[in-house]
């Protein structure tokens, strides 16, 4: 058992409601930050993802793939795109 020092203030009933419900909220923040993707976390997007956004076939994807213009990754037989990539892709066209 630690000896800890202990301050007893007067705080009525209202007062220590606010300063329990402020310490909950900044606890939640604090949570959910750390439970946001940040910028620098890649979002990764399906091959039906993609054909949507690009408004392809899968076989225009397969073939992008294969020439190297979009680049899969692929964990087992999972095949994923990363969003940034398809954004760049995107803004290319439009240049």
């Amino acid at each position: 058992m630690t000896n800890q020092n202990l301050t007893f203030t007067a705080v009525n009933p209202d007062q220590l409601k606010d300063l329990i419900v402020a310490g909950i909220r900044e606890e939640f923040k604090e949570l959910i930050s750390q439970l946001t993707p940040q910028k620098n976390q890649e979002e990764l997007l399906t091959r039906k993802e993609v054909c949507t956004i690009l408004q392809c076939s899968m076989t225009t994807l397969w073939h992008w793939s294969n020439k190297g213009i979009l680049i899969p990754i692929k964990t087992g037989r999972n095949v994923r795109y990363l969003k940034c990539d398809i954004e760049d892709f995107i803004n290319s066209k439009k240049q």
